[in-house]
């Protein structure tokens, strides 16, 4: 028999081993902060009033304000003493008035018991409408203010984290060549 070669190959055996990428995302819940300020109703109320004003009755009965008594007087005077003047020379004539039969002193003594009339001069006007009354009714007043309602939000930013992959690339096999020759008879 003949020697022969043999030729004996293997090949390379490659092995490959993955764990794919992955992303973790985590994110917490908003929150939303509401605040609300409640509606409110303001009532205001003043109270009904009734206002006398009895100055110009008092003033009438001469018991008024002491200023606006002598401004009177002041402004009556000058009329009043006329007045007197004229009353003065009225008796001054009926007593020179000799030709008259009745006697002039005993009229005028009969006459003598009508007091000086100063009142009209310090009192004031006299009327059925010196006291003035006056009603204020109840005043309300209402403010009201609606009730707001703010929100201030919190949000959180996702949390993203990658986790890479990896990839291992190992030899499985390694290639071989072997040779060698058969049928060959060593004794020899």
């Amino acid at each position: 028999m003949f020697p022969r070669l043999e030729i004996r190959q293997t090949f390379v055996a490659i092995g490959i081993q993955t764990e794919p990428g992955f992303f973790q995302i985590r994110q917490y819940r908003p929150m939303v902060n509401p605040q609300t300020e409640p509606s409110r109703l303001e009532i205001h109320r003043e109270p009904a009033r009734l206002e006398i004003d009895a100055d110009k009755a008092w003033d009438a009965l001469a018991q008024g304000p002491h200023l606006a008594t002598m401004l009177r007087i002041y402004a009556q005077g000058r009329e009043a003493i006329l007045e007197q003047i004229a009353e003065i020379v009225q008796k001054g004539d009926r007593m020179a008035a000799i030709h008259i039969p009745q006697d002039p002193v005993g009229e005028m003594a009969t006459e003598w018991h009508r007091p000086i009339r100063i009142a009209d001069a310090v009192a004031g006007p006299v009327s059925y409408d010196n006291v003035d009354i006056r009603f204020i009714p109840d005043q309300l007043s209402f403010s009201y203010q609606s009730a707001q309602v703010t929100f201030d939000p919190l949000t959180a930013k996702p949390e993203i984290q990658y986790h890479p992959g990896k990839v291992n690339i190992y030899l499985r096999q390694k290639n071989h060549l072997e040779i060698r020759v058969v049928g060959l008879d060593a004794r020899v």
